[in-house]
């Protein structure tokens, strides 16, 4: 898989308001990063799957299908990307918030999305963390 040329980190931002995507997508592109967007679901499964994402920021409600959904199809990418979920709510059931790395309200301050996305990014990257117990 290929990584997008010239910028720091792929980042799919994926939500239904169109004036969403474009404020993420100016501050994700000042920070340096290559943004891909989808305004659904369906928009979320048909990404080019040669294009490896790092993290995808996805909207907990849209009208085309479920988070579930959503999630679904990020997991089929490989490799899956990170995903940080945006909600109007703090809260997320269990088993959603289970699926991402992170969740954050809406609307989102830009420096805490900049905050939020550089540790994601930063947490991909670094190997795994061990420690010397033993598990059993």
């Amino acid at each position: 898989m290929a990584d997008l040329p010239g910028r720091d980190a792929a980042i799919l931002v994926a939500d239904d308001d169109a004036l969403v995507r474009t404020v993420l997508r100016m501050a994700l592109v000042a920070e340096g990063h290559e943004v891909v967007e989808a305004a659904g679901v369906a928009q979320i499964a048909a990404l080019e799957p040669g294009i490896r994402l790092h993290l995808a920021i996805v909207d907990i409600h849209m009208p085309d299908g479920t988070v579930h959904d959503s999630l679904d199809a990020l997991a089929a990418r490989t490799p899956a990307p990170r995903v940080l979920l945006l909600s109007g709510d703090d809260r997320a059931a269990p088993e959603i918030a289970s699926r991402a790395a992170g969740l954050a309200r809406k609307p989102i301050e830009l420096d805490e999305l900049r905050r939020r996305v550089t540790a994601l990014l930063r947490e991909g990257l670094d190997p795994p963390r061990t420690t010397g117990a033993s598990h059993g």
